[in-house]
C-alpha cells in the first residue's frame, strides 16, 4: 500500500495483522478508516479505487528510495498455526490434525485458495527500513513516529478465531511440527536473525 504524498509503503501480508495493518494505513494517509466505515466503505474496496496496491515488482526497481518502507511481519510458528485454523473455519478442507495439515501443505496437495493465500511468504524484498513485529506493534509504531516524526496510530485488533476458541499456537509446536513449518513456510524464515 502506498500514499506518493506522504512517501510511505505499508507491506502487509495474509495472517499478519492485515486487517490492522490496511486500517492503520488509512488513519494516516487518508480521511481515517473510522471516517470511511461511518460512509459505508469498505477498507479493500477503498484500497482499490485509490489504487494504492504497489505494482509488482516495484521495490527492486529502487523507484522509492525516498519512501518509508515498513513491513509488517509474525513468528512464522504462530502463522502457520493461524493459517491452519482459518482454513478449517472457511470449511472448504477438512484435516485429521495440524500435522496433516502441513504434510499435505508441504506437497502442495491443499486444493484451499483461502489456505494458498495465507501462506504466501511474508519477505519479498529486504529493500526495507523497518521491520515492525506486530506483536510488539504499539512500541514499533511509536518508535517509528519519534525517528520519522510521523503520527501513525498504532491498531492491535485480535480478531483470530483460533484464540476466541482458546486455542494457544505453542500447543501445537512439537518438535516435529517444528521442523514441517520450517518446511512448509520456508520462504518465512529466510530472516534467520529474527527467527533461528
Amino acid at each position: 500500500m502506498v500514499n506518493h504524498e506522504k512517501k510511505i509503503i505499508f507491506i502487509a501480508t495474509p495472517k499478519c495483522a492485515s486487517t490492522s495493518v490496511k486500517t492503520m494505513f488509512l488513519d494516516y494517509t487518508d480521511n481515517g478508516y473510522r471516517e470511511l466505515k461511518k460512509d459505508g466503505y469498505e477498507v479493500s474496496r477503498h484500497l482499490r479505487a485509490k489504487s494504492w496496491n504497489l505494482p509488482k515488482n516495484e521495490l527492486k526497481k529502487n523507484n522509492f528510495k525516498k519512501y518509508l518502507k515498513i513491513q509488517f511481519y509474525r513468528n512464522p510458528y504462530e502463522r502457520a498455526v493461524s493459517c491452519y485454523f482459518h482454513c478449517i473455519h472457511q470449511g472448504s478442507v477438512n484435516f485429521k490434525n495440524f500435522e496433516e495439515f502441513l504434510k499435505l501443505k508441504i506437497k502442495n496437495k491443499i486444493n484451499c485458495s483461502t489456505c494458498n493465500g495465507h501462506s504466501f511468504p511474508q519477505f519479498q524484498t529486504k529493500k526495507i527500513n523497518k521491520l515492525v513485529n506486530i506483536k510488539r506493534m504499539v512500541e514499533e509504531i511509536e518508535n517509528i513516529n519519534k525517528k520519522y516524526k510521523i503520527n501513525i496510530k498504532a491498531v492491535t485488533a485480535d480478531k483470530h478465531s483460533y484464540r476466541k476458541k482458546g486455542y494457544n499456537y505453542k500447543d501445537y509446536l512439537t518438535p516435529e511440527n517444528k521442523t514441517l513449518i520450517k518446511k512448509a513456510f520456508k520462504e518465512d524464515f529466510k530472516l534467520n536473525k529474527i527467527f533461528l
